[in-house]
């Protein structure tokens, strides 16, 4: 089955979505989540074929965001409750901690994976920078977000204008994902943005959707403003937690 281009995203507070393409470990199109009441990963056929909850290898205690990463058939998660990163293949076998040796990893929030620059990245609490480690498992370190402010809940890589975005409890912000700082508020255009959750970037916009007014919102990626508010007439978003776009489907995934 050929590979689709689904953009992925782990994301905190509930509940994480991870859209992704079919890869070597599955057999179909899927879209993954986590329960972090019953620290628990799951997932379902987007083709309504059904799904099922994965059998994990090792316990967690914790689970918060949740990622995929489609050219590896690799999952991975912030566990709170060991302070660490895990990383296992599509189907739960093979669970491990990843070698975050030099990062940060107090309470590990969101998290997202650049599988071209072979990293994956987390939110820390507020008072943290962002964390990253390389996907081959030597280690990481604390990602340069001098003058973002508060650290938020979600980071999301911007591949295509070499950025990395963070959510800042009222805001976005971003830097330059070589790590040399630059870090710059990202226009919103007025659109809603308390305590963001969840964030996705798709074609010239970026989404994001937040707990606390249950919307999703969105802004030109470039920082040009245009932001606004989704129509999401029809669907129940209240307390959501987790956003992701499956864009060759033409439809958005919010956690709840």
């Amino acid at each position: 089955m050929p590979h689709r281009s689904v953009p992925t995203l782990g994301v905190t507070l509930g509940l994480a979505l991870a859209a992704l393409s079919a890869s070597p470990a599955s057999a179909a199109d899927s879209l993954f989540w986590a329960n972090t009441g019953s620290d628990t990963v799951a997932r379902a056929d987007l083709a309504g074929g059904g799904g099922q909850t994965l059998s994990i290898s090792t316990p967690i205690s914790g689970m918060f965001g949740l990622t995929a990463n489609v050219r590896t058939g690799k999952l991975y998660w912030t566990d709170r409750g060991t302070q660490s990163i895990t990383v296992a293949n599509l189907d739960g076998s093979n669970a491990a901690t990843l070698n975050t040796t030099g990062a940060p990893t107090n309470t590990p929030q969101g998290i997202t994976v650049d599988p071209v620059g072979g990293r994956v990245y987390w939110g820390t609490e507020p008072t943290s920078p962002v964390g990253y480690a390389a996907l081959d498992g030597s280690g990481g370190g604390p990602f340069n977000t001098t003058g973002g402010g508060s650290q938020g809940l979600t980071p999301l890589v911007d591949r295509a204008r070499g950025r990395l975005l963070w959510s800042t409890f009222g805001g976005i912000a971003y830097a330059n994902l070589d790590g040399s700082g630059g870090v710059t508020s990202l226009d919103l255009g007025g659109a809603p943005a308390d305590t963001i959750v969840g964030m996705a970037i798709n074609g010239t916009k970026i989404y994001w959707v937040t707990e606390g007014s249950g919307t999703v919102g969105f802004a030109n990626v470039d920082g040009s403003g245009a932001g606004g508010t989704l129509d999401t007439t029809g669907a129940s978003i209240g307390g959501a937690a987790g956003l992701s776009i499956d864009a060759e489907a033409g439809r958005m995934y919010v956690g709840g």
